[in-house]
């Protein structure tokens, strides 16, 4: 019997939300490897406002409205990121079990043979 993973994501989603969710400060906890990338991110995120301040002031309204876009924008990049490891994670997890149903599958096949 093959499993389709689209019937089995949409009878599971309760149990992928509670997996997910159960495991969701570990998949985001920063590993120290992590934190290179993380680090040089900042630097250049604080380069970007060091510019922007250093806009002279007579333009402190453009200058608020770049840092506020700039701000926006990151806020929808972190948002969209987190749905789409969220998406991955749960994707990924069921391509697991329909894996492993199918390689027990293969398996019973093979000994009614």
């Amino acid at each position: 019997m093959k499993i389709n993973l689209n019937d089995f994501y949409n009878e599971n989603k309760d149990t992928l939300d509670k997996l997910f969710k159960h495991r969701e400060n570990e998949i985001y906890s920063i590993k120290y490897d992590d934190r290179n990338v993380l680090s040089q991110s900042n630097k250049d995120y604080n380069n970007i406002f060091i510019a922007i301040n250093n806009i002279p002031n007579g333009f402190t309204e453009t200058r608020n409205n770049i840092q506020n876009s700039i701000t926006k924008y990151l806020e929808g990049l972190n948002a969209f990121q987190g749905m789409e490891n969220e998406k991955f994670y749960k994707e990924g997890f069921s391509d697991a079990i329909n894996l492993i149903f199918g390689c027990f599958e293969k398996n019973k096949k093979e000994k009614e043979l």
